[in-house]
């Protein structure tokens, strides 16, 4: 059961203005950045699951996985830029980042942006060498 997970601000810039942010996850990853409720969350060897909320007017810090990430709004809307590319997305639609591919993520709209995450492939990601 997971009840009472707390917001994790500790995300890159995560508090700074233009980027306010916070997230938390119900399945994280063995061994890897993706769990913001250490303690809470169900650890997968495989995936990693999640929900990021950006503040309207903000945007997440560009940046890349070496695995796949997919994106799904669930409340708001977004502009993504992926590898130079701006895409729109409202509720429901999804976007899938490949592996090291560059993405940031703005709050379009006037409420918050809420997105569900899913890091897949963890297992092959968090292999030695």
């Amino acid at each position: 059961m997971f009840i009472d997970l707390a917001p994790d601000w500790s995300g890159a810039k995560a508090k700074e203005g233009g980027r306010l942010r916070w997230s938390a996850n119900w399945v994280a990853g063995p061994d890897i950045g993706s769990d913001n409720n250490r303690g809470r969350a169900v650890v997968n060897p495989r995936l990693a699951v999640g929900v990021t909320v950006i503040l309207p007017g903000n945007s997440h810090v560009p940046h890349t996985h070496p695995h796949p990430e997919t994106h799904v709004v669930m409340r708001g809307s977004a502009v993504v830029d992926q590898e130079g590319q701006a895409v729109e997305l409202g509720r429901l639609d999804a976007i899938k980042f490949p592996p090291e591919t560059s993405h940031a993520l703005r709050s379009a709209g006037d409420e918050p942006l809420y997105l569900l995450w899913v890091h897949e492939d963890l297992a092959r990601w968090s292999r030695p060498g």
